[in-house]
């Protein structure tokens, strides 16, 4: 793959790169590798140690644990822009979950001497990585209240939010075209393959999304989002 520049990138305004200097995203396009991983392939393994910095530059990709039964538990998607790898320090140096490819997923991955220079010297560059810690421990915990307390109906209605969110749908677009399995699904929401499949055909059936197999036409996500916030 060709070497793109992060300072004409369209998605580095996603990530905490977005108000860096020109100078520091030269240096980081200079250090930069890039890979491509296709469905199913691990992109990082839980407790592996961290050697550097993942940007996913294009397709969505799933982070995983297992529960204490076993069964994996997808913690979130992730989507163009988003970053793992950076919630390092000298006492937190490995991967917390496994990131998995579900469709063609193309990373840009900075080394961890690169992350941990401008960490240490460019205030900027410091600034949105904190900020992007705060981020990620409020996700964490509207996760913990999101599988706490939240019906099966409310947990399919957030996943297909999750969804929708991932692979940028758009109410005057085609639709999206998915690339995961009910089960998957499943995982995300909580809740058993026979679940998701009862409340998609019930959502479908009030109109609120439209679908064949993994085609989903429409989804009503402010009527989904009304769902999951207890108002519909």
């Amino acid at each position: 793959m060709a070497r793109s520049r992060c300072y004409t990138c369209r998605i580095k305004s996603c990530s905490f790169l977005k108000d860096c200097s020109k100078n520091v995203l030269e240096e980081i396009s200079d250090l930069k590798q890039h890979f491509t991983f296709e469905r199913g392939e691990l992109i990082v393994r839980e407790n592996e140690e961290i050697n550097g910095v993942y940007f996913i530059s294009s397709g969505v990709a799933k982070v995983m644990l297992n529960d204490v039964q076993g069964r994996p538990l997808i913690i979130r998607l992730l989507q163009p822009g988003e970053v793992f790898g950076h919630r390092i320090n000298n006492k937190h140096k490995i991967h917390p979950a496994s990131i998995v490819a579900i469709e063609k997923t193309n990373i840009c991955f900075v080394p961890l001497s690169c992350f941990l220079k401008f960490f240490s010297s460019d205030k900027t560059f410091f600034q949105g990585v904190i900020n992007q810690y705060l981020n990620d421990v409020r996700d964490v915990e509207l996760r913990t209240l999101f599988l706490a307390y939240k019906t099966v109906r409310q947990k399919v209605a957030g996943a297909m939010l999750q969804i929708a969110k991932a692979y940028q749908y758009q109410h005057d677009a085609k639709g999206i075209r998915i690339h995961l399995e009910r089960q998957e699904i499943a995982d995300l929401a909580s809740t058993t393959k026979e679940q998701v499949s009862k409340i998609l055909f019930d959502l479908k059936s009030e109109g609120l999304i439209n679908f064949r197999a993994k085609h989903f036409k429409y989804i009503n996500t402010e009527a989904l989002q009304g769902i999951l916030d207890g108002s519909g």
